[in-house]
């Protein structure tokens, strides 16, 4: 087995693989995120922030990947091919970001404060908030999505 380290020293706080399952694109203590071609191992395009993201995913399309804050920020929507910020989502405190593998909608879990979380829903074609999306619940600081949809 082979080590490849494209943050080197620092840990790693998410990685994900392209559908398509040739490029990995993982994020880090350093605020970088990176995408890497995995049968040779280069770097594509290294990202670095202001904050440090904690939370990583991939869109169904391989098109976008998202990064969530470690802490209070914002998320991030990159271009998969150029790394370029596509959109900048603000006002999101912690928690996770994922994509729906049935539909491609984006979610992030958001203000994981005050003993409520709120989960809200945006479109990849706007990055507009999908109407009656958001929605409270207990504290979490994370979401998956299944192959069907479900939460």
């Amino acid at each position: 087995m082979r080590v490849y380290r494209p943050h080197g020293k620092q840990a790693c706080y998410a990685l994900a693989f392209t559908p398509d399952g040739q490029r990995i694109a993982s994020c880090s203590l350093d605020a970088t995120t990176v995408l890497t071609d995995l049968y040779t191992r280069e770097t594509i395009w290294r990202r670095h922030t202001r904050q440090v993201p904690g939370s990583l995913a991939i869109s169904p399309d391989g098109k976008f990947v998202a990064t969530g804050p470690h802490w209070s920020a914002h998320a991030i929507i990159r271009d998969i091919e150029t790394g370029n910020h596509l959109r900048i989502l603000p006002e999101f405190r912690g928690g996770k970001v994922t994509f729906d593998p049935t539909n491609g909608n984006f979610w992030r879990v958001s203000e994981w404060t005050f003993g409520m979380t709120t989960l809200v829903g945006y479109k990849p074609t706007s990055w507009e908030p999908i109407p009656e999306t958001s929605f409270g619940f207990t504290p979490c600081s994370t979401i998956d999505i299944s192959s069907t949809g479900l939460m």
